[in-house]
């Protein structure tokens, strides 16, 4: 499979229909009513996919149109998209834990993680909470829950923040 050419939104829209002509995706309704895409098996046979389950995820239309996707480096986005995932119908006030298992899950070393989030934590984009956890099954450890500030992605960058 080739990868799209060029930049911005004209590499997305590429990188879009290449994935419908491999037939590993397909759209579908949301439960509000817009309409999403939906990841196929990923042999390109077309199948719907076990993987799929009914976890789904917005991306917020102001990570384009506040410039956040050419502020942020790539290790930051796909740990947005990770905690977006993550805190996605959360109700806990301080976010949710990511275990070194779900890390590896999405292929990310821990030297990713600990720079992406101090990346998105400088530009008020994450806040980190240190608990304790563990019980008699696992070691009692600090841990941190991960909260995502949505409200921050609405506002455009600041620049000169490095």
């Amino acid at each position: 499979m080739n990868l799209p050419a060029g930049t911005g939104p004209r590499r997305v829209k590429e990188a879009i229909r290449l994935l419908f002509a491999e037939n590993l995706i397909t759209t579908s309704p949301l439960a509000d009513g817009k309409e999403g895409l939906l990841l196929l098996h990923p042999d390109g046979s077309g199948k719907e996919w076990d993987g799929n389950g009914t976890r789904w995820i917005g991306v917020p239309l102001a990570l384009w149109s506040n410039a956040w996707i050419l502020k942020l480096s790539g290790r930051a986005l796909v740990v947005l998209l990770a905690l977006l995932e993550l805190n996605g119908g959360s109700k806990h006030p301080d976010g949710e834990l990511m275990d070194g298992h779900r890390k590896k899950q999405y292929g990310l070393s821990d030297d990713t993680w600990t720079r992406a989030t101090q990346e998105l934590e400088r530009y008020g984009l994450l806040r980190t909470t240190k608990v304790r956890w563990g019980d008699d099954d696992y070691e009692i450890r600090q841990r941190k829950r991960y909260f995502i500030i949505r409200e921050k992605l609405e506002v455009t960058p600041d620049w000169s923040v490095e």
